[in-house]
Parts: C-alpha cells; structure tokens; sequence
C-alpha cells in the first residue's frame, strides 16, 4: 500500500495545505467564527511536507484565496460552501492516499 506521500502530486498536496492554512488564516481574521484551527494547522502542515519545496510555489499562490474561501463558507455563502466541501473531501483523499 502507498503512503500519501507518494500518491500525491506536490501541487496537491501544496493545494491542500493552502486550504487548511487558508483556514488557520480566516480563523486568526474572524476570531469566534472558526474555533477548531489547531487542527486545521496540523492539517496544513502535514500537507506541506507533503508538497515539499515544489508544492510550496502552490501553497504561496493559494493560501489568500483558500483564506477568502473560508471567510465566505463561514458567512454561509452557497457556491463557497460546496467548493470547500470539495476540495476538502478532494484533499481527504490526498491525506489517506488515494
């Protein structure tokens, strides 16, 4: 069986870790709003490690906007709210390899 590690691209693995630290950053933003952002920053971090140095260029990129997409799933705004549901669930996959 393959670890995550190997089963996931760089920008994957740099996309994801984006959109948790984009969370950790929307938490810092709106204190109250998003209480749980420890575990979003263990996520963020495992998933760059997982990018490494090449995933990191995607991680620079993406982290303000995953950080304005956590804002507006916060404020419950629809189309927001199934995009980070995708890439959440697209990440889970990234995490347990598959």
């Amino acid at each position: 069986m393959s670890s995550p590690a190997q089963a996931a691209s760089p920008q994957e693995a740099g996309r994801c870790a984006a959109l948790w630290y984009g969370v950790v950053d929307a938490g810092q933003a709106i204190p109250g709003y998003l209480t749980e952002t420890e575990n979003s920053r263990i996520l963020a971090e495992t998933f760059a490690a997982m990018a490494g140095t090449e995933g990191a260029v995607v991680i620079k990129q993406l982290r303000r906007d995953m950080e304005l997409l956590a804002r507006a799933y916060v404020i419950g705004d629809p189309e927001s709210v199934m995009l980070f549901d995708r890439l959440a669930i697209a990440c889970r996959k990234v995490e347990e390899g598959g």
